[in-house]
């Protein structure tokens, strides 16, 4: 959910919410939580946009027993686009995010990116993303604190068809994972669909 306010031609006032529920075999309850940020949105020039959002994130765990977490949430984005084909981006965000092994424990996450996107034609978009993030578990990890950074790629092409309800993309990424648990090195490619009404 998502709320803007042009406040002169180039500046607008944004309001952002968001909520969510988990529900998992490993949870005594559902999971729940609730994002609230205000930010602005500003044109620097005809070529350049840049987003800042702050607020309050609020995650309350299903697990018997786990205490409730507030943080500060953010997210900021620019874009330049340095020719009519090429764009460039940025975003930096942070948050928390259930963990996938450990039922009773969540992620501290905070990441960046930045990416080049490149239209060939009205069809065809060639894109290249570099990131960086890091993440850390709230509670212990087999009696170890779970620390991880992230080195990642990706390139991605996508093709849009005549008909607009739908478009086909193909990725391979890169990403190398500096633990205090374990070091490792992961390869992903992947084809998709998307379809929107």
């Amino acid at each position: 959910m998502a709320g803007r306010y042009n406040l002169t031609d180039k500046t607008a006032a944004l309001l952002v919410g968001e909520l969510g529920v988990q529900d998992s075999k490993g949870l005594t309850d559902k999971s729940e939580l609730g994002i609230a940020r205000v930010g602005v949105d500003y044109k620097l020039t005809a070529k350049t946009n840049v987003r800042a959002e702050g607020g309050f994130e609020y995650y309350k765990n299903g697990a018997e027993g786990s205490d409730n977490i507030n943080i500060f949430n953010y997210r900021i984005s620019g874009a330049w686009a340095a020719t009519d084909r090429l764009t460039l981006k940025i975003l930096g965000r942070n948050g928390i995010y259930p963990a996938s092994i450990y039922a009773e424990n969540v992620k501290d996450v905070t990441a960046l990116s930045l990416g080049g996107y490149l239209a060939l034609n009205e069809a065809i978009q060639l894109s290249l993303v570099g990131s960086y993030s890091e993440d850390k578990y709230e509670e212990e990890v087999a009696g170890v604190e779970d620390k991880a950074k992230h080195y990642g790629a990706q390139a991605r092409v996508d093709y849009q068809p005549p008909v607009k309800f739908f478009n086909v993309y193909a990725s391979v990424s890169f990403m190398d994972t500096d633990s205090t648990i374990e070091d490792y090195q992961q390869w992903k490619a992947a084809l998709g669909l998307q379809m929107r009404y």
